[in-house]
């Protein structure tokens, strides 16, 4: 026999209704886990960047060794470039947070450096930049 058309289905009795519910929170504890997974993901690389004084300062650094270089292929006869050498004017290096005093380089052009010095919080301090001027072979020390 099949039940009469004015009739009103059985309602829901308290358990399906709170298993219901623990369905809906389990997926929402997924969809909150995954989207934590991924902003917690992106947080190192937000962090890693550079301060804005080191890009300064690896900047300048960089600008020293392309004199440098071209100093080196010019004289080649030079055994030895100093921060005199360069050619540098007494206010060129200074920026927003390092002034001409806080660099210093020097060396033989196969194993040439420059430095600007207090740069991080943490040791080592100082930026470095080696350089080999004959091959152009350059790294910093962070």
């Amino acid at each position: 026999m099949t039940a009469p058309a004015n009739t009103v289905a059985a309602p829901r009795t308290i358990q399906s209704r709170i298993a219901g519910c623990f369905e809906y929170l389990a997926i929402a504890f997924v969809l909150v886990l995954v989207i934590g997974v991924v902003v917690l993901s992106q947080v190192p690389l937000i962090q890693n960047g550079d301060p804005p004084n080191a890009s300064e300062a690896r900047s300048a650094l960089g600008a020293m060794k392309d004199r440098a270089r071209v100093i080196c292929q010019r004289r080649p006869e030079l055994t030895e470039i100093r921060k005199e050498d360069l050619g540098l004017g007494a206010t060129e290096l200074d920026g927003t947070y390092f002034k001409n005093n806080d660099y210093s380089c020097g060396g033989t052009p196969e194993s040439w450096w420059a430095e600007c010095h207090n740069v991080y919080s943490a040791e080592p301090r100082h930026l470095r930049l080696e350089c080999n001027l004959k091959t152009g072979e350059a790294r910093f020390n962070r």
